[in-house]
């Protein structure tokens, strides 16, 4: 009888311990959920300090905002006279990997296989795709007029 009851009360145990590994997973996928959310939602919305400061020009709150696909912008990487595009988003992925580790060979074998190409800084573009840290965009102006690639999100104002 003793023993009837110690494999009740270890049956009863291992019912609340995946009872509560269950909860936990459910509260960490609703949080993850939720950043997620909030992420989307920082993304789209505009910075509320340019909003907030009417005085400010429309430039000015124009690069402050986050643009939407179909959005006019343009390409601004710094002092930087041209910039290097890629075609896809593999060869952004790629050509993120050859910067990292400082690879001139790499980065001549993207330019050879045809995975990158440079356009003058402060090219105006269109927005066509939106992802999290990086944008493709057409180049509206300059020798590239027409052409698509993938740009980091902060090149894009």
């Amino acid at each position: 009888m003793i023993e009837v009851l110690k494999q009740l009360q270890e049956k009863k145990d291992s019912l609340t311990y995946k009872q509560k590994v269950l909860f936990a997973l459910g509260i960490s996928f609703f949080l993850v959920y939720m950043a997620s959310v909030i992420a989307v939602l920082i993304l789209k919305e505009p910075d509320s300090r340019s909003t907030a400061q009417g005085t400010q020009s429309s430039r000015s709150q124009a690069s402050s905002r986050v643009l939407s696909v179909g959005d006019e912008g343009r390409l601004h990487a710094g002092n930087l006279s041209t910039v290097t595009i890629a075609v896809d988003e593999d060869a952004y992925s790629e050509l993120d990997d050859v910067f990292i580790a400082k690879d001139e060979h790499g980065y001549q074998q993207l330019q050879l296989r045809g995975k990158i190409f440079s356009v003058e800084n402060d090219t105006r573009v269109l927005v066509l795709e939106n992802r999290f840290a990086k944008v493709r965009v057409r180049f509206l102006d300059g020798t590239k007029k027409g052409r698509d690639g993938w740009i980091p999100r902060e090149w894009l104002k």
